[in-house]
């Protein structure tokens, strides 16, 4: 008896061992998340106050946060179609010619409208009020250089297509480093140029230019910049998707009741001085996380005249841009319109720590 309970223990012991084994090794552990973020050297953007205070590092939940910042939004396109950048802050043309080519990615949110004014040579051209049309005022600059950012950017979509639908025969000088933009204005090198803030109103603080149409009136609600994720990491990742989306909701309220603090944030990052990064705030003051209809609808307007400059090829829809459902859920709405948006300490204590 004595003899076949020490065998039945001595099998239990070889088997309790492999078991064992096969247990531990269906154990996962808790996959590691880095999620790489590339945006602009804009103003038009979350990104840069929740990088000063560190925000995503502390509430976002995941292991690592890295930053890198592209002069344009066709490099962070690139970035997308090569796997370097999860999410992007970004003008919306990249995107849409991202995704004709079949790099895939969404827009998640908004992070600003407009801040394309026209800035032309001080004293030199006559603006919108004095002329009365887009038209007459785009005539001014026949065999005239305009600069841009890169070429596919928002404001060299916005330039090109104004000007050939006034029939302007202009040339768009596209520059590699938008910050330079001014300082190409005052050395003579350009006649005027369209940028996003700050730049847009440095050169006119400096003395170098007029707005000779600001933004809201070049294209309404245009979609300067947008929150974009690749369809690969929302997939894998889409409570992250949720919270970061949340988060920048939160920090663009926070922008909107604290105009002061997105300025700090681009003194450190960008070098400009705060009195002009206020004035570009208030001259260009739409921060709402959430896409309404007019911002939408501004986007689709873009599907034309992407084609009509041979920037893409089909007509992208709605669908094909948009996945809406996270911002939705964080901000219901209505939409935050400029001047509307209270101090909320609890926001604050979020996005600052």
């Amino acid at each position: 008896m004595r003899r076949k309970v020490l065998a039945i223990l001595l099998v239990l012991a070889m088997v309790s061992v492999p078991l064992g084994g096969c247990i531990q090794k269906q154990e996962n552990p808790k996959e590691k998340i880095t999620v790489k973020i590339g945006y602009l050297p804009s103003m038009c953007q979350s990104i840069y106050v929740m990088k000063q205070h560190k925000t995503l590092e502390r509430e976002l939940g995941v292991d690592a946060v890295e930053y890198k910042r592209y002069e344009t939004g066709p490099l962070i396109t690139q970035a997308f179609a090569q796997g370097d950048a999860d999410i992007g802050f970004m003008g919306i043309p990249p995107v849409m010619i991202g995704i004709d080519k079949g790099v895939p990615i969404k827009v998640v949110a908004s992070t600003h409208s407009e801040g394309s004014s026209l800035i032309a040579r001080s004293r030199t051209y006559k603006n919108l009020t004095e002329l009365g049309s887009i038209q007459a005022v785009l005539r001014q600059f026949e065999g005239k250089s305009i600069g841009a950012p890169g070429k596919g950017s928002i404001q060299d979509v916005i330039i090109r297509t104004e000007l050939k639908k006034a029939g302007v025969n202009a040339t768009i000088k596209n520059i590699p480093v938008a910050s330079t933009l001014p300082a190409l204005l005052n050395e003579g090198q350009i006649d005027a140029y369209v940028v996003w803030p700050p730049f847009e109103m440095e050169g006119v603080l400096k003395g170098y230019g007029d707005v000779v149409i600001p933004s809201e009136k070049l294209w309404a609600y245009n979609p300067c910049c947008a929150l974009v994720v690749t369809e690969k990491f929302e997939k894998e990742h889409p409570e992250t998707v949720q919270k970061l989306v949340e988060l920048h909701n939160y920090a663009s309220l926070f922008i909107m009741s604290h105009p002061e603090e997105l300025a700090d944030a681009a003194n450190a990052e960008l070098g400009i001085d705060n009195k002009t990064a206020l004035a570009s705030i208030e001259f260009s003051p739409k921060y709402c996380a959430l896409p309404d209809d007019r911002y939408i609808n501004s986007t689709m307007e873009f599907v034309n005249a992407l084609r009509d400059l041979g920037y893409t090829t089909n007509n992208l829809t709605a669908e094909q841009i948009f996945d809406l459902k996270y911002i939705q859920k964080a901000h219901p709405g209505p939409y935050d319109e400029p001047g509307t948006v209270k101090d909320d300490p609890a926001i604050d204590k979020i996005i600052t720590g």
